[in-house]
């Protein structure tokens, strides 16, 4: 497959490299490094600063990569959604491995899904949740949040328990965010701001 056009840059073969844009930049260096499908490739944030069909694009061809010719692929990042494409992730926080291990195992550590409630007054729906089923609601601009073990089983109960009317309620699975935040007990938002603490996903075959 020709590597300019996995990057979306064959028609600018030709022109001179100072005339890319950053983005542009970015997608001739990850044409570079697979250009001579190496057999461990190291990445760091490859997919930053994309679009979304580029991102997708490369993806597709790492995963081809790694399937079809069985490329190692070590990734690093900040952004865990990159990280989700991975077979094991290592969380670094302040140079020291915390955890590792499978994004769904990573996860699964957390244990609990998020509800987030939407009501006509969420601090009297907070205050019937926790007199009703002994839970404790978070606030925040998007409603109330709560942490449980099988969060679509809690949700006829939560609704039954606010006398009030409910506007929304949703359910989120543990995410690699949440797994980052268990582990080292900051957001990785937080941890963008400290140089000393970030976590290194690998993706490994």
């Amino acid at each position: 497959m020709d590597m300019l056009e996995l990057v979306d840059l064959a028609e600018r073969r030709h022109a001179p490299v100072r005339t890319f844009s950053g983005g542009m930049r970015r997608r001739l260096e990850i044409a570079r490094g697979l250009l001579h499908t190496p057999r461990v490739l190291f990445l760091d944030e490859p997919t930053t600063g994309l679009d979304p069909q580029t991102r997708a694009a490369i993806w597709d061809h790492l995963g081809r990569l790694r399937e079809e010719r069985e490329v190692t692929v070590f990734l690093t990042t900040h952004q865990l959604e990159e990280a989700e494409h991975c077979d094991r992730i290592a969380i670094m926080d302040e140079g020291e491995l915390v955890a590792d291990g499978t994004p769904a195992g990573l996860k699964a550590v957390v244990g609990s899904d998020l509800i987030t409630v939407r009501t006509a007054d969420d601090p009297a729906a907070a205050l019937a949740l926790r007199e009703c089923l002994g839970l404790e609601a978070e606030s925040d601009p998007e409603g109330l949040r709560v942490r449980v073990a099988d969060g679509a089983a809690w949700v006829p109960r939560i609704c039954d328990a606010v006398p009030l009317t409910v506007h929304s309620v949703t359910v989120t699975p543990p995410t690699l965010d949440d797994a980052f935040l268990h582990h080292t007990g900051r957001t990785i938002r937080e941890a963008d701001t400290e140089p000393t603490g970030f976590p290194t996903p690998a993706s490994r075959r």
